[in-house]
Parts: C-alpha cells; structure tokens; sequence
C-alpha cells in the first residue's frame, strides 16, 4: 500500500517529523490508524489545556484528556488482539501472505476517497495547533469562544463526534468485513466516551 506522508507541526510531532500512514488493508492496521489519530487528538488536548485560562475549563480538558487515555488503551487492546491473529493466520499458511483483506480492484477506486478523509483529519489537527500557537496571542477565539466550562465542552464534544463520523465514513468505503467492522468499533468506543463524559 503507498502511504501519505503529512508535515505534523513541532507541537504535535517532534522535530518536524512527518506523520505517515497507510490506507488500512487489514484489521490491524485499521485500528493503528486509530492510534495515530487518538494521540495526535491526545496531543492537541494538552496543547489546548495549556493555553485555556478558565479553571473550570481545564478541569473539562483534564477530564477529555483522561477519557481520551482510556480510549487509547482500547484501541490498543484490538491492535494487538488483530495482529495476533493476523500473526497466526501468517503461521498457519506457512509464511504465506493472506492477511490483506481488500480485492485489489476496490482500493484503486476508494484510496482516493479514503486518503481525502484522512488528509482533511490531519489538516483540522494541523489548524487547531497552529491557532494555538499563534504568536504575539494565540487565536483560540475559534474553538473555545469564552472558556467557559459549556463552551470548552461543546468544543470538545464536537472534535469527538467529527472523528466518530470520520470513522463511520471511512466504514463505508470499505465493503463489509473485518475492516469496516473495525472503523465501526472505534466509532462505539469514542461514543461511549462520551457517554462517560456527560455522566
């Protein structure tokens, strides 16, 4: 699979370093997607933090920061548990490779559509850093309009939900299977994060 490489600001990756991914052909590499984007999204949590100036703003942040922590552990749970199977399956074909999951005709008429997807996540991730990096003052005005508790929330609510549809996106460009299921699982977890966010 070719993979896209994306300029990630220092705040973000150290050292200018560029993010790269793959258009998932199995299971696993779905859900190390997921990884990748939950700890950039991770990542922007503190850098928003960190420029928040209400209290009862940070606390919401600290609150979004752990739940995004625990998310983090999930998905890690179903990489592994993936790759262990794909590791298996490796074995038991004797080293042969079976574990691309995608007809080949089908990603030369979705990777287009998949990788748009994905560029326009880094791109929302590359914004929000670079507003809050702003200098002389940051430019927080467009995410959080007072700092308020309600707003930092709204906020914050509406990052997860844009990545659960990006998720919910992404599922249906891929015909029903493994993969897809697995968009369809990230999906769940973020949502039922934000169950435990509005408990």
């Amino acid at each position: 699979m070719n993979a896209t490489a994306l300029l990630i600001p220092n705040e973000i990756a150290k050292n200018e370093e560029k993010i790269k991914f793959k258009i998932p052909a199995t299971t696993s590499e779905t859900y190390r997607l997921g990884i990748t984007m939950s700890e950039l999204f991770l990542h922007v949590l503190v850098i928003l933090k960190a420029q928040c100036h209400s209290e009862s703003g940070r606390k919401i942040l600290d609150l979004f920061i752990k739940q995004e922590e625990k998310d983090l552990e999930a998905l890690s749970f179903h990489f592994k548990y993936a790759l262990n199977c794909e590791i298996a399956k490796f074995y038991q074909f004797r080293g042969e490779v079976v574990n691309n999951e995608l007809p080949a005709g089908l990603m030369s008429e979705t990777k287009l559509l998949i990788t748009r997807n994905l560029e326009n996540f880094f791109a929302w991730m590359q914004e929000i850093e670079k507003s809050f990096s702003s200098f002389p003052a940051p430019d927080i005005t467009k995410y959080f309009h007072t700092q308020t508790k309600d707003d930092v929330l709204a906020t914050c609510l509406k990052a997860r939900n844009n990545i659960i549809e990006l998720y919910r996106r992404l599922a249906k460009l891929y015909p029903e299977g493994n993969i897809s299921s697995a968009f369809m699982e990230m999906a769940e977890i973020l949502e039922e994060g934000n169950k435990n966010l509005l408990s």
